[in-house]
């Protein structure tokens, strides 16, 4: 390595950028963050010859603790596991950590994410989990709820979040792959809350 590349290196390391996130300030490694994700890498360092700020502050809309888990698994280069997502660490938090490793493109604490969520399924919640996992195209995620739901009482699924389904997704290809059928449509109305919850997740209505 150059002395010209190992300077350049070196004060690359000491510049921080500063994350604002609903209130609360990160701070992260530039160089460090660039390394990890190519979407921070063209957000920080930009296109050959571009000039960007030395410092540089970006607001985040996510949830606070989610971040700071992401930070955690960028700063020290590992990937979470389901001892890591457990015990305090709650199944919302795990979700929107799995929605903002999507967005930055860190896929290995995504995969992280899925298979901790595979593991804390439940019938009042595995609507609203496969909805999120269709939105992030989360295969291992989506096939353990379709499993899940095939294996449970189909009725309790609906009567829970189940017809929300049609509100949070429209796909029909999606739709075949559930072999419960949404008859009860008379639950639709108290099932609508499935809507303000996925939408938390970056889930939208269609």
């Amino acid at each position: 390595m150059s002395d010209e590349l190992r300077e350049f290196l070196a004060a690359e390391k000491k510049k921080i950028v500063t994350f604002k996130v609903r209130g609360e300030v990160f701070h992260g490694s530039k160089l460090i963050l660039a390394m990890r994700s190519y979407v921070f890498g063209r957000m920080l360092y930009g296109s050959s010859g571009e000039k960007k700020p030395e410092d540089i502050t970006i607001e985040v809309d996510t949830d606070p603790a989610a971040f700071k888990l992401l930070l955690h698994y960028i700063d020290t280069d590992s990937s979470p596991d389901t001892d890591d997502l457990d015990g305090d660490v709650s199944e919302e938090t795990v979700k929107h950590l799995l929605v903002v490793a999507d967005k930055y493109g860190m896929e290995y604490i995504k995969m992280g994410c899925e298979r901790a969520l595979s593991q804390r399924l439940e019938v009042k919640s595995v609507a609203t989990t496969l909805a999120l996992a269709h939105k992030h195209d989360c295969r291992l995620l989506k096939d353990a709820c379709i499993t899940f739901i095939n294996s449970s009482d189909r009725h309790a699924v609906i009567s829970s979040k189940g017809v929300g389904l049609w509100l949070a997704c429209n796909e029909m290809d999606l739709i075949r792959s559930y072999t419960f059928c949404f008859q009860e449509q008379e639950n639709y109305k108290e099932n609508k809350e499935i809507v303000s919850q996925t939408k938390a997740f970056g889930v939208e209505e269609h």
